[in-house]
């Protein structure tokens, strides 16, 4: 009995003293009793809070697809499993906080449920600055490998046709008349040849036609370059016609549809790969599905893994969510959701 006192004795402590925030509601979200570790969100004015519904002071939860949102709040859904979620507070002095919930019902009688708060504002803060690092490493790996990609491009291709067309003409004060006609055609063919590397490089840097003419023309125009240099057909289908968005929006559409049909060039062993890209009406559809050797999701992806990186940070940039599934020997399936402001405003 002793034992039994002391621990109820030990739970009130913890229940008055503990810095975690401990609330005591009803099944309208009242509150019915609360710990001093609340004051800092409600302050002490214990009548006038006990009389009010705790969604006053909350900003909303995170889910999967929000930062910030009221759907699905766990205190009017009914759960009474108990459950973890992240939530945000406002303060006495107006100020927003991040807390770890744990969410569960003690009483199913009386239907009492208990909601333990965590303020997490310093994790978040360490986690900010070492995913902020993180991306700093990506974007610098990325670009290192642009870098040489471009270099190598521009030593294999510019400057050996430059040096074949420097060649040529050298010998042209060398030629009699009769042959300085084959030769000068020779030239001509070379000096189309550089252009069109130099295009293609420019091509792959920016398309022109992204920024003139929007994200649909930019795509065929890619998906036939593709097919001509690569022989992989790309089957396209979309339904935005002339449809013009925020450029934001439009590159990042247009990198991550490229990057995902490179990588089926690079890994897949196929021949062709589906893309559609179809307006819903409340959002964007992309969806790049193939049929190739796919990949074990639990295993290191293949390279050196920067294009799913960068695919997933350009989704987020703006707003999408971005999902990307495989299963070996069964194909790859990355699919984009980008929800579209209201009013028709993209």
């Amino acid at each position: 009995m002793t034992r039994q006192k002391d621990l109820v004795q030990y739970l009130q402590l913890l229940y008055e003293q503990s810095n975690e925030i401990i609330f005591f509601l009803d099944r309208e979200g009242e509150i019915v009793y609360r710990n001093s570790a609340s004051y800092e969100i409600m302050g002490e004015d214990v009548q006038h809070q006990l009389d009010s519904a705790l969604c006053h002071h909350c900003e909303g939860l995170t889910d999967e697809n929000h930062l910030v949102t009221c759907e699905g709040c766990y205190l009017y859904s009914g759960v009474s499993d108990k459950v973890d979620f992240q939530l945000f507070m406002k303060l006495q002095d107006g100020t927003v906080k991040p807390y770890s919930a744990n969410y569960q019902t003690l009483d199913y009688e009386n239907d009492i449920r208990v909601l333990r708060l965590n303020n997490i504002s310093n994790q978040m803060k360490t986690q900010q600055v070492l995913h902020q690092k993180m991306l700093t490493k990506h974007i610098m790996e990325a670009q290192e490998d642009e870098r040489k990609r471009i270099s190598r491009e521009l030593h294999d291709s510019i400057i050996q046709n430059i040096l074949n067309i420097l060649v040529e003409v050298r010998l042209f004060k060398y030629l009699p008349p009769e042959e300085l006609s084959e030769k000068t055609e020779q030239a001509e063919y070379l000096l189309n040849n550089l252009m069109k590397s130099i295009r293609n490089i420019s091509v792959e840097l920016r398309p022109s036609s992204l920024d003139d003419l929007g994200l649909l023309s930019a795509l065929r125009s890619h998906f036939k370059y593709i097919g001509k240099n690569y022989g992989m057909a790309v089957l396209f289908e979309s339904n935005i016609e002339d449809t013009r968005f925020d450029t934001e929006i439009e590159t990042a559409l247009y990198r991550i549809i490229q990057e995902s049909v490179f990588n089926a060039i690079k890994y897949a062993d196929v021949d062709t790969v589906d893309v559609t890209l179809m307006d819903r009406g409340e959002y964007l559809e992309v969806i790049i599905e193939d049929e190739g050797v796919g990949f074990d999701m639990h295993s290191s992806p293949r390279g050196s893994g920067l294009g799913l990186f960068g695919m997933r940070e350009r989704a987020e940039a703006i707003g999408a969510n971005v999902s990307i599934k495989s299963v070996a020997g069964k194909g790859t399936k990355i699919a984009l959701i980008l929800p579209l402001k209201k009013g028709g405003e993209k």
